[in-house]
């Protein structure tokens, strides 16, 4: 007998789907919290008396359905944003992960900089020190939503800079290492957009953007992200052309 048929539950379902099923209802009972990190594949593997391809194939469908998420070289943790209420700020993809949308990023640009005076003033750290700079575009259905050029102090996060962020959750990662967004505090403005930008979000040179300049906070009240967001002025929470 193979393995899938001698771990068929009662419902003669494989064993992957057994053990995603095991682990949802972990988490949705509180054994797992927020951020909390899940056994190693090699650790389920043994628990559940299978081999690894198929613990990773039960690991594997949570993270697609958005209820884990993967940190390079730190493990699978319990998705943040599974528990986040409706006062806390949700990044992108999470914020239209349940409203039908399919929302991913392309990174443009991402790199080490110093943080010179104005970061090393923003984010309480030295002007040696060095930030995370992340240019990307934001898409919802494969289509250009918004430019975003994001700033993270490294003294802060240092993994940040080996986290894989086309594919994890700038915000996921926050609560992963310690520091989960607790407000988020947004300045408007509205611009006439650049020919570099307006080539990417599908516009034409001059046309109005609205700039949204938000602030991250953790809970303890330290800055830990500023985020400076380009979008199409007809789009978003309003239009600016009203």
């Amino acid at each position: 007998m193979d393995e899938a048929d001698c771990g068929k539950d009662t419902a003669s379902a494989p064993m992957y789907l057994h053990i995603r099923r095991d682990l949802l209802r972990k988490i949705d009972n509180g054994t797992y919290h927020m951020g909390d990190m899940l056994p190693s594949e090699s650790d389920i593997a043994q628990q559940y008396g299978v081999t690894r391809l198929t613990a990773r194939r039960a690991i594997d469908g949570l993270v697609d359905e958005g209820y884990i998420v993967r940190a390079q070289g730190k493990g699978t943790y319990v998705n943040s944003s599974l528990f986040a209420q409706e006062e806390v700020p949700l990044g992108f993809r999470a914020s239209h992960r349940e409203d039908g949308h399919k929302a991913s990023v392309r990174i443009l640009r991402a790199g080490l900089r110093p943080a010179g005076p104005y970061y090393a003033r923003l984010f309480g750290i030295g002007t040696d020190d060095e930030v995370y700079n992340i240019r990307r575009l934001n898409m919802l259905d494969g289509s250009p939503e918004s430019l975003e050029e994001i700033y993270i102090p490294v003294p802060v996060f240092p993994e940040i800079p080996g986290l894989d962020v086309s594919i994890f959750s700038l915000y996921e990662a926050y609560a992963i290492y310690g520091h989960p967004v607790a407000k988020s505090i947004e300045y408007l403005d509205v611009a006439e957009v650049n020919a570099r930008d307006a080539q990417l979000l599908h516009l034409n040179a001059g046309d109005l953007v609205l700039l949204n300049d938000c602030m991250s906070y953790d809970t303890d009240g330290r800055l830990i992200e500023r985020a400076v967001m380009t979008q199409d002025g007809k789009k978003g929470a309003f239009s600016i052309y009203d």
